[in-house]
């Protein structure tokens, strides 16, 4: 650009007061493209998600110890254990209709001729791994007992149920 130019895109109170031998920079405009590429090539490039999954399960690592170390009461055991408790029952909660739909989709997507062989495979492999994964659960339970202390099952032992256990039993 000439000089001419620059100064006619600028304000006239501002052009009076530059010399002929100064350059003036437009501002830098804001381009999230290039913000996403910059931190894309900082962070882990495409694989931005496993190298946040990756940094949390350290970070819960090391602040599992930290907190382990202080000694928490049991009060704060459970506040703690409370978000995870719920994630879990929702990921639980998740997995069948999450499994039926993808099925299903799968089967609709495909033509009339080959989805009823692909559907009733598809199908057989789906009972079969459940019924794979039953027996897997009932002989790991008999092996393992688990719930069973060395005084004992522990629904044998007295447990004190609390207001904050009462409160927390209404949200899960």
């Amino acid at each position: 650009k000439s000089k001419s130019t620059i100064y006619a895109e600028m304000p006239s109170s501002e052009a009076d007061h530059v010399s002929e031998n100064a350059i003036v920079k437009k501002p830098r405009k804001f381009r999230p493209k290039k913000v996403l590429k910059t931190s894309k090539r900082v962070l882990g490039g495409d694989n931005l998600l496993l190298s946040f999954t990756i940094a949390g399960v350290l970070l819960g690592v090391v602040l599992g110890f930290a907190v382990r170390s202080a000694n928490p009461s049991e009060t704060a055991i459970k506040l703690i254990n409370f978000p995870g408790d719920i994630l879990m029952r929702m990921l639980k909660m998740l997995i069948l209709p999450l499994i039926v739909s993808s099925l299903i989709a799968g089967l609709a997507s495909l033509d009339a001729g080959a989805s009823g062989k692909m559907g009733r495979r598809a199908i057989l492999y789906y009972f079969a791994t459940t019924i794979l994964a039953v027996i897997l659960g009932l002989v790991l339970v008999v092996v393992i007992h688990p719930g069973k202390t060395k005084e004992g099952l522990s629904s044998n032992r007295q447990q004190h149920v609390n207001t904050l256990d009462a409160f927390l039993d209404l949200i899960r």
